[in-house]
């Protein structure tokens, strides 16, 4: 609503030339924002493989890297981010908190081409934790 009024003060007209040159300014940088923000919107969308009630698979938004699936903790409007998977592409997961682990199904990139498969994954580093 703010990047619309702005856009719109670039048609109101003064009796005086400054307030005119000002308000044309403001209004080109509220157009700027408003196509860098839906750029930046555009850029940075990820699209959710699969989803639990606490945890949520989504695709990374990356334009040169290797495919990989993140795996967010809900908590409550944020999306805290646990782990990335490597060369999976997830159909489903099941999440088993009580010994940090989570279940994929999906396919599973082989280096040439992908395989159908299931497999039992850590849930976070904590695991690692004691090595360090």
């Amino acid at each position: 609503m703010t990047a619309l009024s702005g856009c719109a003060v670039y048609f109101i007209r003064g009796k005086k030339r400054c307030i005119n040159t000002i308000s044309r300014i403001y209004a080109f940088c509220w157009i700027l924002l408003s196509i860098a923000g839906i750029i930046f919107t555009f850029l940075t969308f990820d699209a959710v493989y699969c989803e639990t009630d606490k945890y949520i698979m989504k695709e990374p938004s990356v334009i040169i890297g290797f495919d990989s699936a993140i795996l967010y903790e809900k908590k409550g409007l944020l999306e805290v981010e646990k782990q990335r998977y490597k060369f999976v592409h997830p159909k489903s997961f099941t999440p088993l908190d009580s010994i940090g682990a989570i279940v994929i199904y999906g396919d599973f990139d082989n280096g040439e081409t992908t395989d159908d498969g299931v497999a039992i994954l850590p849930l976070d580093d904590s695991f690692d934790k004691e090595k360090h």
